[in-house]
């Protein structure tokens, strides 16, 4: 396995990859790499370049979708546990990659480094994440006031600190090393984002499942393309349109007027003064934001309407479990046999909309608001399956089980359940980062004991209301089963959805049981008996040991 996945998306910017490439192999110092370029262009010149000049590295012809679409198509082709994201436009100038990757702590999940412009000036690359504030500061210069709040402005414009390691919120896209852990966690980009905004989305998501993300000085780099952006009026207008995007998605409703104003205000000012092309460019993103011009590149899947009232009789079929459960299997299983589980997903097949709300209201107490925005969701769902059989995939269901019965009175849940001394050992402790604290309240304990009693809670709790609310429309199917007996346990689960297919061929395309399956086995005695003991009774209500052990 490569010690760093290099991802490079080019779209006709082919002339730029030889200097790009060759100074990536010059700063490795014993790193091995595996480098991935992917050419969603209009000409495949970026591919042949490659193929012809770069044999050590790996060409990726795919149609253009979006840069986080071709970022995410590469990721899923890479078994790294490190991911490079970088401009084609760059080129690696000082420091050692190996270094930069030996030398991060382990909370680290995305790294940004120094980055020069062509005239060799420092670029700020790390930044706070977007508010109403900081644009309104950004639209009026007061970013640059000396000393200002940080609620001014988004940039880091100290320059002086980037000559030594600090963390931050955000950085920018160019050059983004992100931990394959954090990534994952964090369910890659989203690529509803076509370009712009995706990388800050996704160190949103990356922080909230609990890394961090840094700037190195450890290495510096040269990132040619960036004066050429404020000229280009198409670029600046899909600029402002990923703005709005990441605003409906991330921002409080009552602020995004008020974010879209700081931006019409931005671009207003910014089209009376400066040369030709700069005004041009921000005349077009003003155009966009009062909507008298579309976006450039896609169109945007809206935010689904208010529903005030579901259909009556929608039966979803729902699969919900603590983090690493094997929900995904079981996701591919019925997705085989002709469930549809969303327009939106991400690599491990989770419904992107669904999981962007249990961010929101997962350990919150359930308000009207999120009752609104769940039926608004279920009903583009239910749009979207177009009468296939329907339903999605996002683990924290479990969580909020509650809710989902009370909107969806026909609802199946399928409850994944693993054996809760495996999953205290795993390293997908999302969910635990997340929102341990919310269900379990803060603690100083040792992780393993932290993650086996949210195991213990969330899972008992959504047995006792499935069994004694749903009744045959709940079902538990514990993880080890499905590896021991697939063909019997995919029948199952399709009789439940009331899905038909060769149970027998999904279940051999599908289930795998993974090396870590047991392993807690493997574990120190003194753990493993610390373990069973701290979540004996849902051990033995699941089946995992009984009582007198």
């Amino acid at each position: 396995m490569p010690d760093l996945a290099v991802i490079v998306v080019s779209h006709d910017q082919e002339r730029f990859l030889p200097r790009c490439l060759s100074t990536l192999r010059g700063q490795a110092q014993g790193l091995s790499l595996e480098v991935v370029v992917v050419d969603n262009g209009a000409t495949g010149a970026a591919a042949e370049l490659v193929e012809r000049d770069f044999p050590q590295a790996r060409a990726i012809v795919s149609e253009n979708r979006g840069f986080a679409h071709a970022c995410n198509l590469a990721a899923t082709n890479c078994d790294a546990p490190w991911l490079l994201f970088l401009n084609p436009d760059t080129e690696v100038l000082e420091g050692s990659l190996a270094e930069l990757v030996a030398g991060l702590a382990p909370g680290t999940g995305i790294v940004g480094v120094r980055q020069l412009d062509d005239r060799g000036e420092l670029i700020p690359t790390m930044r706070l994440f977007p508010s109403a504030a900081r644009a309104l500061g950004d639209s009026l210069g007061l970013e640059r006031v000396p000393r200002r709040p940080n609620w001014l402005g988004e940039r880091e414009l100290r320059l002086e600190r980037y000559d030594r390691e600090f963390e931050g919120e955000w950085t920018i896209g160019s050059f983004m090393l992100v931990r394959r852990e954090a990534f994952d966690a964090a369910g890659g980009f989203d690529e509803r984002f076509f370009l712009y905004s995706e990388e800050v989305d996704l160190c949103l998501r990356v922080r909230r499942a609990g890394w961090k993300v840094v700037h190195s000085p450890d290495v510096t780099i040269r990132h040619h393309g960036n004066a050429e952006r404020p000229l280009d009026a198409r670029l600046q207008t899909q600029l402002a349109w990923a703005r709005l995007q990441y605003a409906d998605k991330n921002l409080p409703a009552a602020s995004r007027p008020v974010f879209r104003g700081a931006l019409l205000l931005r671009y207003g000012l910014r089209s009376l003064h400066g040369e030709t092309r700069r005004r041009g460019a921000a005349r077009a993103a003003t155009a966009l934001l009062l909507g008298r011009r579309p976006p450039p590149f896609e169109s945007r899947r809206a935010a689904p309407p208010p529903v005030d009232r579901l259909p009556v009789g929608l039966e979803p079929g729902v699969i919900g479990a603590t983090g690493g459960s094997g929900t995904r299997v079981l996701a591919a299983v019925v997705q085989r046999a002709g469930m549809f589980v969303g327009s939106d997903l991400n690599r491990s097949l989770d419904a992107l909309d669904f999981a962007a709300f249990f961010d929101r209201w997962v350990g919150r107490e359930p308000t009207p608001a999120a009752a609104a925005e769940l039926r608004a969701l279920i009903a583009r769902q239910h749009a979207d399956a177009r009468g296939r059989p329907w339903g999605w995939k996002e683990p924290r269901s479990v969580y909020l089980l509650p809710l989902l019965a009370a909107e969806l009175p026909g609802l199946r849940f399928l409850h994944v359940v693993r054996d809760g001394r495996d999953m205290a050992l795993s390293e997908n402790q999302m969910q635990l980062r997340k929102h341990g604290d919310a269900v379990l309240g803060a603690s100083d304990e040792p992780q393993a004991l932290r993650s086996i009693a949210l195991w213990r809670e969330v899972n008992l709790q959504a047995a006792d209301f499935g069994e004694r609310e749903l009744g045959d429309r709940y079902l538990r199917v514990r993880f080890e089963d499905l590896c021991a007996e697939p063909a019997a346990t995919v029948a199952e689960v399709m009789r439940f959805f009331g899905l038909d297919g060769d149970a027998g061929e999904i279940a051999a395309a599908e289930v795998k049981a993974p090396a870590s399956l047991g392993r807690w086995r493997e574990a120190d005695p003194q753990l493993r008996a610390t373990l069973s003991e701290r979540a004996a009774d849902a051990l033995e209500r699941f089946g995992y040991q009984s009582s007198s052990e």
